[in-house]
């Protein structure tokens, strides 16, 4: 049985990918141009998305048990928040040694760097009118809830910041 978070996500990943990206470009192109992808990082964006897609579908097919078995103790962000179930898995699965995580912004706040050159690990991010519970369930929300492929960095992906 999939858990409700990620029956949503995938209901919702495929068909309005490309309406979200649109509204995204939109709002960022109103204040900083973006110069467009090449065919190799369109592809490799691609092939990341399809990798996650595959990922999240395993993980909706595992039953409770496996999933609290895999997730063991949980992952925290720098802020010291525990991520969802799903997200934990969907970590685990891309980097096994992961243990505390965060987006590149919030590295920064926490006085650390992220490596040049490591690669993100992909989490679901809600966005619109529903909110996560903090067992991850997905509580009903004004507006229409749809999710987006979020970037975040383990610890040992990072260094102290250089003075």
């Amino acid at each position: 049985m999939a858990a409700p978070d990620l029956e949503i996500a995938l209901a919702f990943l495929p068909e309005n990918d490309h309406k979200r990206q649109q509204t995204h470009n939109t709002m960022k192109t109103a204040t900083k141009k973006r110069r467009e992808a090449t065919p190799e990082q369109k592809a490799a964006a691609a092939e990341r998305k399809a990798r996650l897609r595959r990922i999240a579908t395993s993980i909706a097919a595992m039953t409770d048990e496996q999933r609290q078995q895999i997730a063991g103790e949980g992952i925290f962000t720098v802020e010291g928040r525990a991520l969802s179930l799903c997200n934990t898995i969907m970590i685990i699965t891309q980097e096994p040694r992961a243990s505390v995580v965060g987006g590149f912004d919030q590295w920064r706040n926490a006085g650390r760097q992220v490596c040049k050159g490591a690669r993100a690990l992909g989490i679901w991010i809600p966005v619109g009118g529903g909110k996560l519970t903090p067992e991850g369930a997905l509580e009903a929300g004004e507006g229409k809830t749809h999710w987006i492929v979020g970037n975040i960095f383990d610890i040992s992906q990072t260094e102290p910041k250089s003075l």
